[in-house]
Parts: C-alpha cells; structure tokens; sequence
C-alpha cells in the first residue's frame, strides 16, 4: 500500500509524469485488496495512454486486467493494440496467444505466437506453448520439435527455471 500511495502522491504534483500511471496500476492489479482495484487500474492505464498513446506496456496491462476477470473480447483487442504498437513484444504475442487459444481459434493462436518463437527463440513459455497448440492441432512433428526445444530450456538461465528444492 505504500508504494501505492507514494504514486499516488507523486501523481498530485505532476499528473503528467511518464509511466507512473503505468506503475500505479501494475502495483494495484497485483498488490490492492480492494475488488474493484482493477476498475480503478484500467482508469490509470487510460491516463497513461493519455500521455503515451502508444504504450504497448499499458495496453498489455489492460489485456491482463480484463482477462482476469473474464473478458475475452477486451482483452484480445488490447493485446492487439500492444502488438500494434511493438510487433516484438514477446508476452503480448504469449498472452494473444493463450487468448485466442481459450476461445478455441487455435490456428490464430499459433500465427500469432510463431513471431514469438523467432523473436525470443530461448523463451520456454512460447516454446511450452506452441507444444500445446501443435497437438490441439495434430501438428505432432511440430509438437515433438518444439517439447525438445522446450526440454533443452529447461533450467537454463533464460527459459523456465527448475522448481526450487528449498
């Protein structure tokens, strides 16, 4: 709550300030106890579009927000408009992805997430990913190319690190 109100105290004295509504609202989808913080989360991420029109981190925040709360339509158009405006933007691309994937337009999904794979070939959240929607699809060579790729990520600094013993 702290960090809350310290953004909230700096946005008092220079509304205007790049990313500090980006900020706010990251630290209240994540921190903020109260139901409607999300509402009042998507409110600072249209005052940082506001200054930064073209923010795909702000538009990725607002894909997040409404897909936690079920939202499928909005959360795909944000996702969108993120990857409008960085086509590179690799969680954006995993988060369309899984989207469209849940809606069933799986063949949309892997469209939308093979960029990914070039882009970050080291991710093992797009690799792990693309395994999935390979099999949904009957794409099994594809499949078993990508579980070994993903298998050889494993507990490498840059893919998915290995559960913690302790």
């Amino acid at each position: 709550q702290g960090a809350i109100d310290a953004y909230r105290q700096a946005l008092k004295l220079d509304p205007a300030l790049p990313g500090a509504h980006l900020h706010l609202a990251v630290l209240m989808l994540e921190h903020s106890t109260d139901p409607n913080a999300w509402r009042q989360a998507l409110d600072e991420l249209d005052a940082e579009l506001k200054i930064n029109p073209n923010n795909p981190e702000a538009e990725y925040e607002i894909g997040e927000a409404y897909r936690k709360h079920g939202e499928a339509e909005h959360s795909i158009a944000a996702f969108r408009r993120a990857l409008g405006a960085n086509p590179d933007f690799v969680e954006a691309r995993v988060a369309l992805a899984k989207a469209y994937r849940q809606q069933g337009k799986k063949q949309e999904a892997v469209s939308t997430l093979e960029p990914a794979r070039q882009a970050a070939p080291e991710n093992a959240a797009v690799r792990f990913l693309l395994v999935q929607l390979y099999r949904d699809l009957g794409r099994s060579a594809d499949a078993e190319r990508e579980q070994q790729a993903f298998k050889r990520l494993q507990g490498t600094p840059s893919g998915t690190p290995r559960s913690n013993p302790h």
